[in-house]
């Protein structure tokens, strides 16, 4: 299993757009959300995302920030000309 930016730079995404990982071979001790980014024609051109200590993110507090690299990676898409859809 690969790092959360990884797999979100290769669109390995949950249906809610972005991954989570926790533990991975890579980040042992880390928990992990991120999200692609896209341009204007659908390619993915980067990933953003937010990485800490395992021990003080919880999974709730996990999935609120699989929402937020999201949210944040959509509006830098739009940017960039890609819309969902």
């Amino acid at each position: 299993e690969g790092t959360a930016i990884g797999r979100a730079l290769v669109g390995e995404v949950d249906k809610g757009g972005y991954v989570l990982s926790r533990g991975t071979t890579v980040e042992p001790e880390a928990a992990a959300a991120a999200a692609p980014v896209f341009d204007s024609t659908r390619a993915i051109v980067g990933a953003i995302s937010v990485i800490g200590p395992s021990f003080r993110i919880t999974d709730k507090d996990l999935r609120k920030f699989g929402v937020a690299v999201r949210q944040h990676a959509d509006q830098i898409s739009a940017e960039l000309g890609y819309h969902r859809g």
